[in-house]
């Protein structure tokens, strides 16, 4: 995903761009948006960022994007609390561009190893024209369903769940 991220600025990223990201924690969330193509990106245009927190994301992670959404004006990021049991999975960011939209889809998350060390496989695609629309109102689409389980990162319940996570994965370590 970071090598993904470096190829869009070379795609003069304009208009605004998104994230939606199975989990995240502190430095990946961190490296992600250091990276310059994300510093020029959020002072020109709005990046709208979902992560799940049905695992690995913890009060690290929401405390990081949380500062962060308020040091970028231009960062709206949300918390999905799963409504249901089942686990919220996706990895994916867009970029859209002068005439095309630039659509990263793989299997990394917001983490370091998601980033930088594990191997993960990613595609990068550009889409133009009906297919850009399309892709773009899908991804609205999920948004505009999934509203109700969409919250902002100081939410009580964001915390409480993600505190729930932090308290599970420590216990498994422990085990």
């Amino acid at each position: 995903l970071h090598l993904s991220l470096r190829r869009q600025r070379q795609m003069c990223i304009r208009d605004r761009g998104g994230g939606i990201f199975a989990w995240a924690n502190a430095a990946g969330a961190r490296t992600f948006f250091d990276d310059q193509v994300m510093v020029e990106l959020l002072q020109n245009a709005d990046f709208q960022l979902i992560v799940g927190t049905d695992s690995i994301t913890d009060t690290a992670a929401v405390a990081k994007l949380s500062a962060l959404e308020r040091l970028q004006p231009r960062l709206h990021a949300k918390a999905f609390l799963s409504p249901v049991s089942s686990l919220f999975h996706p990895k994916l960011a867009w970029f859209e561009h002068p005439g095309h939209l630039s659509l990263i889809v793989g299997s990394g998350n917001l983490t370091m190893g998601g980033l930088l060390s594990n191997w993960e496989a990613m595609i990068v695609t550009k889409l133009s024209g009906r297919e850009a629309t399309a892709a773009l109102d899908e991804i609205q689409k999920f948004i505009t369903d999934q509203s109700a389980s969409l919250l902002p990162l100081w939410d009580p319940r964001v915390a409480e769940r993600v505190a729930a996570v932090s308290y599970t994965h420590l216990r498994a370590q422990e085990t």
